[in-house]
């Protein structure tokens, strides 16, 4: 039994080292995307009501 249970964990092992570079890129790519849309925001005023007529 304890040679099956190794075997699953190995296998849930190479799973994650797979996965490790994609979810590295993503994680990269939704930080970048994140700063990219707050650094466009940063000139808009949404709260301040400039010219009174709203």
């Amino acid at each position: 039994m304890l040679t099956s249970w190794d075997a699953r964990l190995q296998a849930v092992r190479d799973e994650c080292k797979q996965l490790k570079g994609t979810l590295l890129t993503v994680a990269k790519e939704i930080g970048e995307t994140d700063t990219a849309i707050e650094t466009s925001l940063n000139g808009v005023n949404g709260g301040a009501k400039a010219d009174g007529q709203r």
